[in-house]
């Protein structure tokens, strides 16, 4: 995965595999990721499926952005197939400093 910039939005891609196979949203209960102390869950939060490219779609606003600290933020991801819970291995995504201090509304 990409790098994030702080102070920018994304809905960030996130592939999910069990073993070998794509995780996709008809295969699982649910599905949540959290991104250092954020998290966002299937079907009953604000984690979304993408069936034209098969990633979950983390969403990350402008403020959650620039609250990340350090020059890297860990990830997991957990999902529910038939009442089992089966988690991901923790990642980390580069994180990368901008000159921009303020939301765009702040000017």
């Amino acid at each position: 995965m990409a790098g994030i910039i702080k102070g920018a939005e994304y809905s960030l891609p996130f592939t999910i595999k069990s073993d070998g196979e794509i995780v996709t949203n008809e295969t699982v209960q649910g599905v949540r990721i959290a991104l250092g102390n954020q998290v966002a869950s299937w079907p009953d939060g604000s984690l979304r499926y993408s069936s034209s490219d098969k990633t979950w779609r983390f969403p990350l606003t402008q403020k959650a952005s620039y609250a990340i600290r350090g020059t890297t933020v860990k990830y997991q991801a957990e999902v529910l197939i038939s009442g089992d819970i089966y988690p991901s291995k923790t990642r980390e995504i580069t994180v990368d400093e901008s000159i921009f201090r303020k939301e765009w509304d702040e000017d």
